[in-house]
């Protein structure tokens, strides 16, 4: 008789120079009561002993594959990562973060949806847990009043704190053209493929605050930024529902990302055919004064105000 021996998930966490943190990570996947799991190890290119570390699991537990190659991104090891994973079900861990206890305990044989979410802890760096979650439960068969009422939650912004169904991921990869906002492309692109979903109720994921301020590690071009931008809305729109505030959130996120390259050309910004058409819907959803400091912005008279109270 054969025994297949794929394993029910497949957990993909990317690794670059994450020696002070894959022990915490990589503990909390080998220490689940649940055990019908790979982990795929992504080293990418660390120069530091994360690809040692790496290799150390490996030899020691037969479930751990570990990949090497060179520095791509994060988006280039994920991919590496779905291109090798063998699970029915997918899911991604950042190497700074960790798993729950008890995270993978589900009722498997009840479960026939195609996306499992989960809610996840916020750790902060005094150590204080916040617990976010969804105010929707149970199974959604009706998708476009549940993304109407929940599409602008943090869970629809980021890879991680799901399970996600290998079959229909199938070709899907990251864009390894987008340094910030991948994972939100990613999350929507794989929604198309859906007809329903589990929300469960107890966490999955602890996520760890950063010490690197996200003005500073999202820094980007304004081309780049628009780009991302472009790309995200357009996988929004084909999902043939409206939130607002998810739009608002995009766009502004987008807009801090090359905050500093706008104030120094600020027409290549105000201008762009996809940035007045996304800010032509958000608007009513900003009061009076935030609209009329971004008209003041389009015209480019706030940067002109600064450049001569500098002069003076």
């Amino acid at each position: 008789m054969l025994i297949d021996m794929n394993p029910l998930i497949s957990i993909i966490v990317p690794v670059y120079n994450a020696e002070k943190t894959l022990n915490r990570c990589v503990d909390s996947i080998q220490n689940q009561t649940f055990l019908d799991w790979e982990l795929l190890l992504i080293d990418d290119g660390s120069t530091d002993r994360s690809g040692k570390l790496c290799d150390q699991y490996a030899t020691k537990d037969q479930r751990i594959k570990v990949f090497h190659k060179k520095n791509g991104g994060v988006s280039s090891a994920r991919n590496v990562g779905l291109d090798h994973a063998k699970g029915q079900w997918i899911t991604f861990v950042d190497s700074d973060d960790s798993l729950t206890d008890y995270a993978f305990e589900l009722n498997w044989n009840d479960i026939c949806e195609d996306l499992i979410l989960f809610p996840f802890y916020f750790n902060y760096r005094d150590g204080s847990l916040k617990l976010f979650s969804l105010r929707t439960s149970g199974i959604i068969k009706n998708l476009i009043p549940f993304f109407e009422k929940e599409f602008a939650q943090t869970i629809f912004r980021v890879p991680w704190s799901k399970l996600y169904r290998n079959e229909l991921i199938g070709n899907l990869r990251f864009d390894e053209k987008i340094k910030c906002g991948e994972d939100t492309l990613f999350v929507i692109n794989y929604l198309k493929n859906i007809r329903n979903c589990n929300i469960q109720g107890k966490p999955l994921y602890i996520f760890y605050e950063d010490s690197i301020l996200f003005h500073l590690k999202y820094q980007q071009p304004i081309e780049s930024s628009i780009y991302a931008l472009s790309m995200i809305y357009s996988a929004y729109k084909a999902l043939n529902f409206k939130c607002l505030m998810f739009e608002k959130s995009i766009f502004f996120d987008f807009k801090s990302c090359c905050q500093d390259e706008i104030n120094k050309r600020p027409l290549e910004w105000f201008n762009n055919k996809v940035v007045k058409r996304i800010y032509s819907n958000i608007k009513q959803e900003m009061g009076f004064e935030q609209r009329l400091r971004y008209k003041l912005l389009s015209f480019a008279i706030i940067s002109k105000l600064n450049v001569l109270l500098r002069r003076r």
